[in-house]
């Protein structure tokens, strides 16, 4: 079953598929010799002396656990094989990277705006800081990494919510279909809600809106008329 997936894959998802875990696995195999990939290559606020521009795009290739990077790369197979289908490899590229840096952008926003409403101003230095004075809140934003593919795979599903609204969706432990037009809004709600109630869960509401938002600007741009598509 597998295999038959593996060869009914388009070229741009496989590769990147490939790639995506080929840095996973380059992760777990350097942190067993005292590297760490995922500090090294993973995105933070460009206060933190840890940033490095490069990792506003290597940030998306990193994974923090083996369910982090499996279910991206469902998402990745599923809505990727059917889009690079239907632009073609070089425009599918295009969108992947457009999404997925999208996401860090919105990120890098969000987290500015987040520093000036605690700070009074957007960006801090990090050599006159005094860790025992930084507040919970300031140090969330100062030390957190941003890592991961979903940011793009939102992206990949705000342009199957344009393309194709009456496609159909199966999600875990919901036995019935929901029509992508349902869904997609579903998950943007869901992204809202958690950004302002976290409940304490570790995950980049923002990025994933920030991927959905440049997913959809760039469907807007490209699509050349009107027509849903099923």
């Amino acid at each position: 079953m597998l295999d038959q997936i593996f060869r009914n894959m388009t070229p741009v998802v496989k590769n990147l598929l490939i790639l995506n875990v080929l840095f996973y696995l380059a992760s777990i195999v350097l942190a067993s010799k005292g590297i760490n990939l995922i500090d090294l290559l993973s995105s933070r606020h460009f206060s933190n002396p840890d940033f490095q521009p490069y990792q506003l795009v290597t940030s998306m290739f990193m994974h923090a656990s083996l369910s982090h990077i499996f279910m991206n790369m469902i998402g990745l197979v599923i809505f990727g094989t059917i889009l690079e289908k239907y632009w073609g490899s070089k425009k599918f590229l295009i969108f992947y990277f457009v999404s997925g840096f999208s996401a860090e952008l919105v990120q890098v926003i969000y987290n500015m705006a987040s520093f000036y409403y605690y700070t009074g101003t957007p960006f801090i230095d990090y050599n006159s800081l005094v860790p025992s004075k930084v507040s919970y809140a300031v140090g969330s934003l100062l030390y957190t990494r941003h890592l991961g593919a979903s940011g793009a795979i939102f992206g990949l599903s705000a342009a199957i919510f344009k393309y194709f609204p009456n496609s159909e969706w199966y999600l875990m432990f919901i036995p019935i279909p929901i029509k992508m037009k349902v869904l997609f809004p579903i998950m943007m709600l869901g992204s809202i809600y958690f950004v302002f109630f976290p409940m304490g869960m570790n995950i980049g509401h923002v990025a994933h809106l920030g991927g959905a938002l440049g997913g959809f600007i760039l469907v807007l741009f490209w699509q050349k008329d009107k027509r849903n598509f099923y």
